[in-house]
């Protein structure tokens, strides 16, 4: 017998079956949930009568089984038995989330609810299966370990320049590390021969294909693809396999890794590798979806903040305060998340139908949240003694005490007024706008008067005068982890409205920064500490997109166009004792579509509001707002930094990252056959900066997660605003040669022809760790809240609460602080299934190791325990402790359980 034949029968073949169940893409999620409501109870009946097919893989997400059940809840004992059997696979995901653009409390919060579900159901897999997400995060083997995973497969965004083997180590932060099997493609197996000499010709064909890349004598082979039903002749084709000598069975994922790293133990040869995954060597990443319909990309981002910066600790709050805390609305704030969080559907890479279903859901979610924050603001509001009509609370939620400059409305007694703390410290602030709306009120609330129980309230008793009012407010010192109660010392009813001190002098500055804005120089910026000036900081950049939904791709004749100083006009200037702003449009005349560019025709026009702040900190926030006009390109915003870069830095989930600015696989990749271009179009959560021996550029944004270091010296930081394209897919990219990706269908909504309003802020720094910008970020997308619970408005405006029995909570309460105040909150949140608190912070230095420790200021001393992800594992206990100290290792979280 030949050695290469003798190699094949020895070679052990383990077959998954599996169908990959996408709930959207170019089909709608009801047209996915009826077909799997057929496909998936005949997957349930062949496994009941076919005690051989041993396992059949539901795509390792529970979302599609909480479907199902829902039409057909007869069908759920039926489930549970196969699943608990093992027979039927599901988890650990509730579904098939991104990596990349997504934020780590999603992917946390997917998981714990994907394996606590199928618990519930009877089993979770424990291998983190992602088979077609678009690249890999470097946090992955931290988060899966955090789960007690300990091994996973992916498709998609390894190179062979990384590792040359489907088998390997992944470590990540922390000492976590997952065994990890990559395949080449999750339908490699989609449709055997039935024949048995062409049974045999085609398993030595996959043998010959695969086994070079193990690290052991054994392969893996998917048996499905998208929207498959199980294959019924799966079981015969395998007979005839095995009566030619093929050792091949049907396997599940768990134990096929078990053996692989088994065996590649016993030959030592499993290579290790650290980072993330995002080449699309053998299979595209579309590196550049990230900036894809920006319009519900920045929805998605804005709306997880809200969920998890403010909604959650809100709510946390008041359940110490006594208030019940609503899991079940939460829970489903994030299960509508995930649904928009999966592959296709965050890659807004769809169709438009599909698209609005999830614009829609994002709808959903903002309603619950805007409305559960309303309702306990209230509660808490209400229950703090009345000392004034017109108190409010500022809330804090973060770790550590905030004074800040807030823009807010709140009823006052007239304009001629102090704000003061329970101590009579006065919180300056400046009127920008008010309207006496007393009439009014008094005309909609006084016959409502006793509905809630209240029958003399004091703003009736002391007819006061309510005004509507906007107003800057500098707060200081508010409470960690809770709120201040702030009150108004009237001085008279009415006074003048102090008008904004408006000039022509086109400079803005606090003690940190100075901005000017010339139409000889730009905008140039000036750090006061460092001397650095850097002039014609900012541009924007409009380029040529020949690309799809999937990908940017360079038009094989492109011209770039910038604004430049010329473009400055109707500069007007805002100076207060407490803001500076700075407006302008900038006008930019580019070409309509690629036709026009191509020759470069400019027949449409951009008009560009920009308003440029200054506070009382070292960030400048810029604002943009823009109409576009225009299709076939992309536009975005320039910083320049001055210094030449190598690598990048911006954050990840729970951390930071490094990147080469030039990737050398650009030399290669036509040559190799590479299927889509490398790029240096990267992801990031909130910030990506530049920064040499002597000072840092940073830009921080919750706008579209995708930036690029650019320019001949490659010291520019250029922050994708958006990219407008007119199809879903399209075939023979400059950047990704071959097929269209998706269907070549127009797709009209996602050309964004519309207004759309972007967020910036930027900031010369000279701190040397990535923690500073982690902590500033942070701080960003966890504004102070305010919310004034005044009794008037118990009638008018809102639902009607009836009159809190005891008004005995504190007027300043803080739960808990972070004394050192570097370590960066993640989560904090009422723990799942236990009375109690579940606290998740990380380290944003990539290398550099931290500490801190927490103090308990609401009481005395906790019991507080470190526990897994699924947040009741213990893995160190501490008992009745006044406070716990944290040591964190660079990009590593933990996750503690206070009680």
């Amino acid at each position: 017998m030949r050695k290469d034949i003798c190699m094949k029968t020895q070679t052990k073949i383990s077959v998954m079956p599996h169908t990959h169940w996408d709930r959207e893409w170019y089909f709608v999620s009801s047209k996915s949930l009826m077909f799997s409501l057929h496909n998936f109870r005949e997957a349930m009946d062949y496994l009941k009568e076919n005690n051989d097919f041993k396992y059949f893989l539901l795509d390792a997400q529970v979302s599609i089984i909480d479907d199902y059940i829902k039409y057909y809840p007869e069908d759920e004992e039926l489930i549970k038995e196969l699943i608990s059997t093992e027979r039927l696979i599901i988890g650990p995901w509730y579904t098939q989330t991104d990596l990349l653009v997504i934020g780590g409390e999603s992917i946390v919060r997917n998981l714990y609810y994907g394996m606590d579900r199928a618990k519930e159901l009877g089993n979770t897999m424990h291998v983190g299966y992602v088979p077609d997400s678009f690249g890999q995060s470097a946090q992955m083997p931290q988060i899966y370990n955090g789960f007690n995973i300990d091994k996973c497969v992916f498709r998609r965004g390894k190179s062979e320049k990384q590792i040359d083997k489907a088998e390997f180590y992944w470590e990540g932060p922390g000492d976590s590390k997952v065994f990890t099997h990559n395949i080449v493609d999750y339908g490699n197996m989609i449709n055997p021969p039935r024949e048995k000499d062409e049974i045999t010709e085609y398993f030595n064909g996959k043998i010959d294909e695969l086994l070079p890349l193990s690290t052991s004598n054994h392969i893996l082979l998917m048996n499905g693809q998208d929207q498959r039903p199980i294959r019924k002749d799966l079981l015969e084709i395998i007979g005839k396999a095995r009566e030619e000598g093929l050792d091949v069975e049907i396997n599940n994922l768990y134990n096929t890794l078990e053996v692989l790293e088994a065996e590649g133990i016993k030959n030592g040869n499993i290579p290790t590798f650290q980072g993330e995954f995002t080449f699309g060597q053998k299979s595209r990443v579309h590196k550049s979806i990230f900036s894809n319909r920006a319009d519900l990309k920045i929805l998605n981002n804005k709306t997880e903040n809200k969920i998890v910066n403010i909604i959650e600790p809100m709510c946390t709050i008041a359940y110490s305060l006594g208030i019940r805390y609503n899991h079940k609305a939460i829970e489903e704030m994030w299960k509508l998340m995930f649904e928009n969080a999966a592959h296709d559907s965050i890659g807004m890479c769809n169709s438009d139908t599909v698209n609005r279903d999830i614009e829609s859901r994002y709808k959903r979610v903002n309603d619950l949240a805007d409305n559960h924050f309303e309702i306990v603001a209230r509660l808490i509001g209400q229950g703090i003694p009345e000392k004034d009509v017109f108190q409010f609370q500022v809330y804090n939620y973060l770790p550590y005490k905030r004074s800040e400059v807030m823009k807010v409305t709140l009823f006052t007694p007239g304009t001629n007024f102090k704000v003061i703390d329970s101590k009579g410290e006065e919180q300056k602030h400046y009127i920008i706008d008010s309207k006496n709306v007393t009439e009014k009120i008094y005309n909609d609330t006084i016959s409502e008067v006793g509905v809630n129980g209240d029958y003399n309230p004091k703003w009736v008793e002391d007819k006061v005068e309510i005004y509507e009012t906007t107003m800057y407010l500098h707060v200081k010192d508010i409470d960690s982890m809770g709120y201040k109660t702030l009150y108004f010392k009237q001085l008279g009813k009415v006074s003048e409205i102090s008008s904004q001190d408006n000039h022509n002098n086109p400079i803005i500055e606090n003690e940190f920064i100075k901005l000017k804005i010339s139409k000889e120089e730009g905008i140039t910026i000036f750090d006061k500490e460092t001397k650095k000036e850097i002039k014609g900081f900012f541009k924007v950049e409009d380029s040529g997109d020949d690309g799809d939904t999937y990908d940017y791709s360079e038009p094989r004749e492109d011209r770039y166009y910038y604004t430049d100083s010329t473009d400055i006009s109707d500069v007007i200037i805002e100076k207060n004792p407490l803001v500076q702003k700075v407006s302008f449009n900038m006008i930019m005349r580019i070409p309509k579509n690629l036709i026009s560019r191509k020759n470069d025709v400019l027949d449409s026009e951009v008009v560009l509001k920009v308003d440029m702040i200054i506070k009382g900190d070292r960030k400048v926030d810029i604002n943009i707002t823009m109409d576009n006009q225009a299709i076939e390109h992309r536009m975005r915003v320039l910083f320049k930094t001055e210094i030449e870069s190598e690598l990048s830095i911006a954050d990840q989930q729970f951390g930071s990252i490094k990147r080469p600015t030039y990737l050398k696989e650009v030399e290669i990749w036509e040559k190799e056959g590479w299927v889509e271009k490398p790029r240096t179009l990267e992801p990031m959560q909130s910030f990506v900066t530049l920064k040499n021996g002597d000072y840092g550029v940073a830009v921080i944004t919750d706008c579209v997660r995708e930036y690029q270091i650019v320019g001949e010296k490659l010291d520019t930081i250029a922050v994708t605003m958006f990219r407008s394209v007119p199809y879903m897919g399209k075939g023979n990219l400059l950047d990704r040669p071959g097929r269209a990706s998706g269907m070549e269908w127009e797709t009209p909504d996602a050309k964004l022809l519309k207004e759309m309003k972007f967020n910036f802020s930027v900031l010369l720094y000279t701190d040397d760790k990535e923690n500073y910008l982690s902590k500033l970020s942070k701080e960003a997308f966890t504004p102070l809240k305010a919310y004034q619970a005044a009794e008037f408005k118990n009638n008018f405006e809102y639902f009607i609460l009836n009159k809190s029995d005891n008004r005995n909570k504190k007027d300043n309460y803080s739960l808990l602080e972070f004394t050192g105040g570097n370590a960066i909150l993640s989560a904090f949140k009422k723990a799942e299934k236990n009375d109690g608190y579940i606290l998740r912070v990380f380290n944003g230095n990539i290398e550099n190791a931290l500490k801190d420790e927490i103090r308990f200021v609401d009481i005395e001393k906790r019991e507080v325990s470190e526990v897994m992800l699924d947040e009741t594992t213990v893995k160190t206990e501490l008992k009745n402790t006044e406070k716990v100290s944290m040591n964190l290792e660079g990009s590593e979280f933990k996750t503690l359980f206070l009680k």
